[in-house]
């Protein structure tokens, strides 16, 4: 018999074939000192034992309840499976691979109680992981906040998205009325399905607070996850999350400065990224299709604007962008092929270099 009390936070876990991590994540949660939550497993028709262990986990916690989807119809489906039947103020959606620290929904519930914002935002860990072996952990957080107009929070974004933090919808906990009134819900787009339910999200609020702890450990198991795979689209996905987050800050008057230099600088990787994607025998491509695949990016407004007008302050990125003021395809991937060996070689530390420079 479920209880009628309306919680401060509910965690939406959408489960799909996570059947090994799938304990650490519900026991992380809980196991969290703050107890007002309800938990709702979304199983997405996961082909494995998630099933049973989710019904195991309901049956064991009055707190927990289980959604078994007919069919299987992706993340964003399974998360607005369980908001429709959420009851707390917050929604939070955990992924089921990935766990927390025990105090999370104590600071988090202390933040509201200091100042309700419609948002409440935390860092991560970074853990990678070999062969089921943790190598690394990067943390990924910014000095605190609190956003309390709409203002200060447009001139917050384009520095959540530089760290990374603000395209995730996992390190967020998301006002259940704002949700409704706005009658947001999740797509169904591969990737960057979180950054444009944030985009839209975050387009109407007037308060954020954002809490300086990394207490969400994200698993990053080097082979077998989403962003591991060959994905054929990656660049123009990538670009639309570029283009929305562009258009979002061009609506506010803030994309200028600082904000302009960050998307760019944020490009340029993404393009880079996706001359390492294009050397996988995955792709197909050839080394002629790789240069006239680059060439074409040359030629394209967008590419061109959002390029134009930065100066990063990093070598690394000043290097990137040598070839591509130039129109030199081979530079490009010269360098790309360079990135790609490192990545190859040393996938921990070529994560590392990375992040580096985003904070």
């Amino acid at each position: 018999m479920k209880s009628d009390h309306s919680p401060l936070i509910s965690v939406i876990m959408p489960v799909y074939k996570v059947e090994p991590y799938l304990p650490s994540a519900v026991e992380s949660v809980l196991a969290q000192t703050f107890q007002d939550f309800e938990l709702i497993l979304v199983d997405d028709e996961s082909p494995d034992n998630c099933p049973a262990l989710c019904d195991a986990y309901a049956r064991q916690y009055e707190k927990v309840q289980v959604l078994h989807k007919p069919k299987n119809e992706g993340l964003g489906a399974a998360r607005n499976t369980g908001a429709a039947v959420a009851r707390g103020r917050y929604l939070y959606y955990m992924d089921s691979d990935d766990w927390i620290d025990q105090d999370l929904f104590e600071r988090v519930s202390a933040s509201i109680q200091t100042y309700p914002a419609k948002v409440i935002m935390i860092g991560l860990l970074e853990e990678y992981y070999e062969n089921g072996v943790l190598k690394k952990t990067i943390p990924v957080t910014v000095p605190g906040w609190t956003a309390k107009t709409a203002k200060e929070v447009h001139k917050k974004v384009a520095a959540l998205e530089r760290a990374g933090l603000y395209g995730y919808a996992w390190n967020k906990f998301y006002s259940r009325e704002h949700i409704q009134a706005q009658q947001l819900s999740f797509s169904s787009v591969t990737l960057i399905e979180d950054i444009e339910f944030n985009v839209r999200f975050f387009e109407s609020i007037d308060s954020c607070t954002y809490l300086d702890c990394t207490p969400y450990h994200y698993a990053k198991r080097m082979k077998g996850s989403l962003t591991d795979k060959f994905v054929a689209d990656y660049f123009s996905l990538h670009e639309t999350r570029i283009r929305m987050v562009k258009e979002q800050l061009q609506r506010w008057g803030e994309y200028k400065g600082k904000s302009r230099e960050i998307l760019g600088e944020l490009y340029l990787r993404y393009f880079y990224s996706a001359i390492c994607r294009n050397r996988q025998k995955e792709s197909g491509m050839s080394r002629k299709e790789q240069k006239t695949w680059v060439q074409a990016r040359f030629q394209d407004a967008f590419f061109r604007d959002i390029l134009g007008g930065i100066h990063p302050s990093e070598r690394i990125l000043r290097w990137m962008l040598y070839p591509v003021r130039k129109r030199w395809a081979g530079g490009c991937l010269a360098l790309g092929a360079v990135m790609y060996a490192a990545k190859q070689k040393s996938p921990v530390l070529f994560a590392k270099v990375k992040q580096t420079g985003r904070q």
